[in-house]
């Protein structure tokens, strides 16, 4: 699983902290190329807010009330992730095992395991 999370450290109120967690089926992808997980974790919902007030007009001897409703719209903590397969150094620049195919030939670097260095990926 994935998990991450932010703490607040302040004089001011309670020290809150939020985690989100993902399992690695609903993030890990097996592919070469680099993608990105999104996470994100609600901490206000959305909140119905309103006013009112008054206003006199003492020459005339009025009063008005004027009332605003709206929708304050919910608030959440984002995070954005980067996964890219590791870069072994095989001149590829994606990333995985070189050296493996034997006789001397190398794959080109990107292959996910040591496995598939002579298939599909190198």
């Amino acid at each position: 699983s994935l998990t991450v999370g932010t703490e607040e450290h302040d004089r001011g109120s309670e020290n809150d902290s939020w985690f989100a967690t993902m399992t690695a089926s609903d993030w890990y992808s097996e592919t070469c190329e680099t993608y990105e997980v999104i996470l994100a974790k609600q901490h206000a919902a959305e909140k119905k807010e309103s006013m009112c007030w008054e206003a006199e007009g003492v020459d005339l001897g009025l009063t008005a009330t004027r009332c605003s409703e709206w929708t304050k719209p919910s608030e959440s903590f984002l995070w954005y992730l980067k996964v890219a397969p590791k870069d072994y150094g095989g001149g590829g620049g994606g990333g995985g095992s070189t050296g493996t195919c034997g006789g001397g030939n190398r794959g080109n670097g990107v292959c996910p395991a040591a496995g598939e260095c002579c298939s599909e990926y190198g």
